[in-house]
């Protein structure tokens, strides 16, 4: 699978704003911009409720996910709940071939690239 996405804002995510992750895939994204909601609402989904609060990234990019972005802007929360982690971008064990060019992240409790 081939995807190519350009010009997307998510915003108010309750999880990811971007997910990257069968192991078959070509990506590739510019101009992305990802504002993640209020972390109190954040849902873990992992987990798949909104009570218990896992970890959580604004992009993520998992498996052996050929992904490349660019011209990324993840603008985090600002602050952080008790229990919940939240990194910008988190590249997983098994991602050979991620790149992330001219990008700004900011603004998480966490991690701004988190790499496993």
């Amino acid at each position: 699978t081939t995807i190519h996405i350009k010009n997307i804002i998510a915003t108010n995510c309750e999880g990811r704003g971007f997910h990257f992750r069968d192991a078959t895939s070509q990506a590739t994204a510019q101009f992305l911009i990802v504002h993640p909601r209020d972390l109190t609402n954040l849902k873990a989904t992992e987990t798949g409720t909104s009570t218990n609060f896992g970890e959580a990234s604004a992009i993520d990019i998992r498996q052996s996910t050929n992904a490349r972005l660019a011209n990324v802007t993840v603008i985090g929360p600002g602050r952080t709940v008790s229990g919940s982690t939240m990194d910008g971008i988190r590249v997983w064990s098994g991602v050979a071939n991620a790149r992330v060019f001219n990008s700004l992240v900011a603004f998480l409790p966490d991690d701004a690239v988190r790499v496993d």
